[in-house]
Order: C-alpha cells, then sequence, then structure tokens
C-alpha cells in the first residue's frame, strides 16, 4: 500500500506541473519519475511560479514579492509602496525618529525648542494659559535680541479689546491688564513688582508695603524694598512720601516747577523763643516758620547761616510778644535786622530771603 508520506509527495509533484509516469510500490523507496513542465526544469529546478520568473540570486534577509507581470523578485520591503504594507506597526517595532522645527530630539525623547505659530507670527492659546512648572530656577518672558544691524521691535503686552459694535457699558470697557502677586505665607513679608534696567541705573518697584498691610507703594532704586526706604506710599485714604523728600526743579535745561491744583503744606517748623535765645531756622521748611515768645528778657534771634544761608522763607511772627527792650533778630552770617516796634511785628507775615552767607532781606 501506498503510505501517507508517498501520497503527499504525489500530489506536490502533480502541482508543480510534472506527471507522474512510473512508481514502485514495496519495500523499496519511492523513486518518481517526472516529465518537465513550465514551471521545472528536466534536472528538477524551479524556474519561475505559476510562470512568474523567479530571481536566480537571493540575499539573506530578502523577501519575494511580485514586481510586475509574471514577474517574481527578491528585496526589502517597499513601505513607500502602500500596496506593499498594510496595518500599523507596533510601538515597540518602532525605532526613535528624528524630529525637526519648533519640536526637536527625536519620537523617543522631543523637545518644543520654538513656537513658530501658524506661519503669520500668531500663537493661538488655547484655553488661555500658560503656566512654567515650578522647576525652574528662574522664569524668563522676553524677546529675542537683535542678530542683525537693524532697530530692536518693541514688545506689546495688550489685553483684549471690546467688541466693536457691542452694546451696554460692561461689554464696551476695554479690559485692563492685571499683574497679579501672589500672598505670602506665614509671616513671610509681602513681595513687589519690580521694573529694572538691564544697564543696572535705575530700578523700579510697586506692591504692598513689606509686613505691613494696607500701604500700596513706590520705591526707586536698586535696594529691596523695605518699610524705610520707599519712595511714596497711599492707604486709601492719605499718601505717605519718606522723608526728607526734596522736590528738585527739572532734570533738562528748564528750572520751571509747577503745581496745579489745592496743595496744602502740613507741619511748619515752629520755633518758641520763649523768654530770649538764638534759634536756627531749618533748611527749606515747608510751609513756613511760626514763630512764637513770652515775655522777652533778651533777643529772639532767629539764625539762618547755619542751615538756611540760602533760600526763601515764609514766618508767621502774630506770636511773638515784643518787650521795650529786647524785640526779633535776623541774622545770616555778619548781615542781621533786627526789629523791636510791636507795631511792626504785632499779626504780619515776614518774608525773608537770604543768597549765600552775609546777605539778607526782610520784609513785612
Amino acid at each position: 500500500m501506498i503510505s501517507r508520506i508517498q501520497k503527499i509527495l504525489f500530489v506536490l509533484l502533480l502541482s508543480t506541473g510534472c506527471t507522474q509516469t512510473h512508481h514502485t510500490v514495496g519495500s523499496s523507496p519511492y523513486t518518481p519519475t517526472v516529465t518537465p513542465g513550465v514551471d521545472v526544469t528536466a534536472a528538477g529546478t524551479v524556474t519561475s511560479i505559476n510562470n512568474g520568473t523567479v530571481p536566480k540570486a537571493v540575499t539573506t534577509g530578502q523577501f519575494l514579492e511580485v514586481t510586475g507581470t509574471n514577474l517574481w523578485d527578491a528585496g526589502p520591503i517597499n513601505l513607500a509602496n502602500a500596496a506593499s504594507v498594510t496595518g500599523a506597526l507596533p510601538n515597540a517595532n518602532q525605532g526613535a525618529q528624528t524630529l525637526t522645527g519648533d519640536v526637536t530630539g527625536n519620537t523617543g525623547a522631543s523637545v518644543v525648542s520654538g513656537i513658530s505659530g501658524d506661519g503669520g507670527n500668531t500663537l493661538t492659546v488655547v484655553p488661555g494659559i500658560i503656566q512654567i512648572v515650578n522647576t525652574a530656577a528662574t522664569a524668563e518672558f522676553y524677546q529675542a535680541p537683535q542678530t542683525t544691524d537693524a532697530a530692536a521691535p518693541s514688545l506689546t503686552i495688550k489685553s483684549s479689546a471690546p467688541y466693536p459694535d457691542a452694546g451696554g457699558a460692561a461689554n464696551q470697557a476695554a479690559a485692563p491688564v492685571i499683574v497679579e502677586l501672589p500672598a505670602p505665607v506665614g509671616t513671610a513679608a509681602s513681595t513687589q513688582f519690580e521694573v529694572k534696567d538691564d544697564q543696572g541705573g535705575w530700578d523700579w518697584w510697586f506692591g504692598p508695603m513689606p509686613s505691613s498691610g494696607g500701604y500700596s507703594c513706590m520705591w526707586e532704586g536698586s535696594a529691596t524694598p523695605t518699610i524705610s526706604n520707599y519712595l511714596l506710599c497711599a492707604n486709601g485714604s492719605a499718601t505717605y512720601a519718606q522723608t526728607p523728600f526734596t522736590f528738585t526743579a527739572a532734570i533738562s535745561a528748564s528750572t520751571t516747577l509747577t503745581l496745579s491744583g489745592a496743595l496744602i503744606l502740613n507741619s511748619p517748623q515752629t520755633i518758641a523763643c520763649s523768654t530770649g535765645g538764638t534759634f536756627n531756622v531749618a533748611a527749606n521748611p515747608t510751609p513756613g516758620i511760626v514763630v512764637t515768645s513770652g515775655t522777652l528778657s533778651s533777643n529772639c534771634t532767629l539764625a539762618f547761616a547755619t542751615n538756611a544761608s540760602t533760600g526763601l522763607y515764609q514766618l508767621d511772627m502774630s506770636g511773638v510778644t515784643l518787650g521795650a527792650t529786647f524785640g526779633v533778630v535776623f541774622t545770616n552770617g555778619t548781615a542781621t535786622k533786627t526789629y523791636l516796634s510791636s507795631s511792626v511785628l504785632s499779626g504780619t507775615l515776614a518774608t525773608v530771603w537770604t543768597h549765600g552767607t552775609n546777605t539778607l532781606a526782610v520784609n513785612f
């Protein structure tokens, strides 16, 4: 009887175009004789598959594929040919691909190194929040410096404008630009908003008074803001200036200082002569000087040379009581003006002008 293996070999020979011409059944090996067909030679070499030519040279790793009508060839898989590949390559079988443009690195370790927007220099952020992770030591937002000899462009931070045909006052208002400073924790001092010059020439600070709530303040200079070095502070009911606070007319050639509106100056210098003596006038007292006395047993001498040798001063003399022998003496170095008459001083305002040591003019 023919074994199962012999039957399989017989079927395979028929499928390749060979015909069986003789076989021996028994204990001897099965040795078929074949007649050449279209896909196999007389020597038993397969030269084609279904009339398609098969290449003679095949390299390790290549695959057999149909490359034309009745044509087979061996080569690598052509991934660029959509007809050669189907399905998706699993992640585990993918190698890291190099990335260029705004995203660099590779598909296994990508880095966003730029944001080019839509090509028209516009970047749309949805839902509208850009957050910097708190692992960064210092976060910076700045415009890149010029790399060619051209004018540096400005940087504009602009809030949302209202709809042109908006109805109602609330919708017609433009949105504010808000710089929000986080609240400190525990007993830590409040922080400030700093505007600084890269040249180190000046700094401006704005924010709450450190360690003292309720005051909005402004500082000038590179020193860290403290409760004692502010320039101006306000608490909603009053404005406070650090002392001494000096107004200078102008940095430029103009020397005109114009103050408009109601100007109220408090705390003038008070000189209490009592029964007499010598008293130094303060430098630039504002709004003036109030002079008082009891019954004089010696002259009340107002000395300008020490602190006020140059300036214009207003003195309220209505509180001075003159005796028959003693009065008020104005001095600036060697220049002296003495007034003993009560009719001259009583209820009057004196104007004193000094211009360097030893110059003095007094008018009532």
